[in-house]
């Protein structure tokens, strides 16, 4: 009997584990996002007939967002490597972006808690974050094809569904342990008086 109930309760952690596959909580990959370039102010996505690919672009890490405008002062081709560890951001031509209170990029990354961010870049954008969202603000700076803004993201993922179902199981599963030996304590006693 006591084997039976061993080989079920092991089939049953096999199952949880199964339905919810280990995440590395620290990287982005297999993290969804929506990246979008935002233009007079942030939280206004840049929309014009011209642009190809202004956003709102959705994407699963690893991946690679491209920008372009064609518009002066705006970005003629940005491109947006989002790796494992960040964003790592390049020009594909030369120019300036136009003064305005903002005009850059936004990466949303709604499963993910961004905790704090490194930057390297020859740019002198002001890259700046908040629980799930990194800006990078290029107002009124010249760029060429040797700049660049490589920005390392710290962080964690938020759970998934998948790990609350196996913290469930593990928890039916000593509950049942729990009660189980309760009652074959239980039994004993009973002998015993």
């Amino acid at each position: 009997m006591v084997k039976g109930i061993l080989g079920l309760l092991a089939i049953v952690l096999l199952l949880c584990a199964t339905i919810a596959p280990a995440a590395r909580a620290d990287s982005l990959t297999g993290q969804s996002g929506t990246a979008t370039y935002d233009y007079p102010t942030l939280g206004t996505v840049l929309s014009c007939p011209t642009c190809t690919n202004s956003g709102p672009t959705s994407f699963t890490v690893p991946a690679t967002v491209d920008f372009s405008t064609g518009i002066p002062g705006l970005p003629d081709v940005v491109q947006n490597v989002i790796s494992a560890t960040g964003i790592d951001i390049s020009f594909l031509a030369s120019s300036s972006f136009a003064t305005a209170t903002f005009n850059g990029e936004v990466f949303n990354f709604p499963d993910f808690t961004i905790t704090g961010i490194s930057v390297s870049q020859n740019e002198g954008a002001v890259v700046t974050f908040d629980a799930n969202d990194v800006y990078v603000n290029w107002e009124g700076l010249p760029y060429s094809t040797t700049d660049y803004v490589d920005i390392t993201v710290s962080g964690s993922a938020v759970p998934e569904p998948g790990a609350l179902v196996l913290l469930g199981c593990g928890i039916v599963v000593l509950t049942g342990s729990l009660l189980r030996r309760k009652r074959t304590i239980s039994r004993s006693e009973s002998f015993v008086a």
